[in-house]
């Protein structure tokens, strides 16, 4: 990921693509001839399209569009770096257990229990999870010294655990919902899990738990839809004039995110065909 990331920087600053962060768009107005990009810093772009990689909720707030109907987020992400992978109590090699995804109570049964608890209003007692651990894949994740030194990074998604769950008392409803998501993923290792966690320089363990909220906030994912939208099939229906999935109501701004008709969280499906609709687009309009 992050020798991908810096090659198609290399690229984008070779081709004079002028890159600028941290500037939160306000809004998003048409023109006869162009989009007019203000951002909440007092800076103004004209722009003869725009590719939004936000959730169309976002894109809503900004621009005249309608978003179709949104359903909460239903999951808590803990990021961790590890001084090393997890040993299990079954023997099984860290390196084989780990090098796809690591299901934690998951079975037919334990999903089914802890979405009718969830459904209630309820913390599950046991928390479905799911873990990835990216750098057995890819290291460049971590810089070259912690490379060496051993260290790995572990993702966790626990499921069930809608944000409706946190709107009141948020702070002890996280505090309790991770410890049950972490008490569940100890119970199959040789020590807990706060055993193999990583410090800062501080002394901290480098451990960082997201709600649906959290997520809202720092990542601007409404109501923690990691989706961005309803998942749906990812086919075309009878009357969708769309060509390639990522149209909106304006012919210059295009959905390039998850969003789209065939989105997709990771697969780059929705930016590549958001891309191939703005060449479409620059090339037919003024």
């Amino acid at each position: 990921m992050g020798v991908l990331v810096d090659q198609l920087l290399i690229r984008a600053k070779q081709l004079g693509v002028e890159i600028a962060t941290s500037q939160e768009v306000t809004s998003i107005t048409q023109g006869d001839k162009h989009l007019l990009i203000k951002t909440v810093d007092g800076q103004s772009y004209e722009a003869r399209v725009a590719l939004a990689n936000c959730a169309p909720k976002v894109l809503e707030k900004v621009a005249d569009f309608k978003a179709p109907p949104l359903r909460d987020g239903s999951q808590v992400k803990i990021n961790m770096v590890l001084k090393e992978l997890p040993k299990l109590k079954s023997g099984v090699d860290p390196k084989v257990a780990f090098a796809g995804t690591f299901h934690v109570n998951e079975s037919y049964f334990e999903l089914e229990q802890a979405f009718a608890q969830a459904s209630l209003g309820q913390i599950p007692d046991v928390i479905p999870s799911e873990l990835y651990c990216h750098t057995l894949t890819d290291p460049t994740i971590l810089t070259p010294d912690l490379i060496a030194a051993g260290y790995q990074s572990l993702t966790l998604f626990a499921l069930h655990l809608p944000a409706s769950l946190f709107d009141n008392d948020h702070d002890r409803i996280k505090a309790e919902v991770s410890k049950r998501i972490l008490d569940g993923f100890s119970q199959y290792l040789e020590r807990p899990i706060e055993n193999y966690l990583a410090k800062d320089s501080d002394g901290n363990l480098c451990i960082e738990v997201k709600t649906p909220q959290e997520l809202e906030k720092d990542l601007g994912l409404p109501r923690g839809n990691i989706f961005h939208s309803d998942l749906e099939f990812p086919w075309k229906q009878d009357g969708d004039s769309r060509k390639w999935g990522v149209e909106t109501n304006s012919e210059r701004i295009f959905i390039a995110g998850a969003g789209a008709l065939r989105g997709g969280g990771v697969s780059g499906i929705a930016g590549h065909n958001a891309a191939m609709a703005a060449l479409e687009t620059l090339a037919r309009l003024p």
